[in-house]
């Protein structure tokens, strides 16, 4: 049985939910070098929705399972994170489709390289490796995936 999501515009009073969402999937992620406290990612979410984020939130029977965070004007995927219980239904990639759709002239976005899951998922969904580096904050190595860049 195929699972029904939904995704729309966060509202305010999803943000508590979404920084769960968000910490729990970090802390799941076969790369987590250490994830911050959860009230660390509910800060950032107002500071970083002040700043011009774009959030969308995919749900499966009315429950947030997922997140999307844009910065549109810089052509830049900032956050795709599922719940695990979620991944591998679909989920990622309705968010990810609805990133294109949102930023047709392409767009950038980094993961941990260790993140083998995640980057193994955005290769399979077209996106091209760009570069390497390390986290701006954290120092951690990281890949740069693109897509419809030139």
């Amino acid at each position: 049985m195929k699972v029904q999501i939904e995704c729309r515009t966060a509202h305010q009073n999803d943000l508590d939910t979404i920084a769960q969402v968000w910490h729990d999937s970090a802390a799941s992620s076969d790369a987590s070098p250490g994830v911050v406290p959860l009230a660390e990612f509910r800060a950032r979410i107002n500071i970083e929705l002040a700043d011009a984020w774009t959030l969308t939130v995919a749900l499966v029977e009315g429950q947030i399972v997922g997140l999307l965070a844009l910065k549109i004007a810089d052509g830049v995927l900032d956050q795709l994170f599922v719940l695990p219980s979620a991944q591998r239904k679909g989920v990622g990639s309705l968010l990810l489709k609805q990133a294109m759709d949102a930023m047709p002239a392409g767009f950038t976005l980094r993961t941990a390289s260790m993140n083998t899951g995640a980057r193994s998922f955005y290769e399979r969904m077209g996106l091209t490796l760009v570069s390497e580096g390390h986290h701006p904050r954290q120092g951690y190595p990281i890949c740069w995936y693109g897509w419809n860049v030139r």
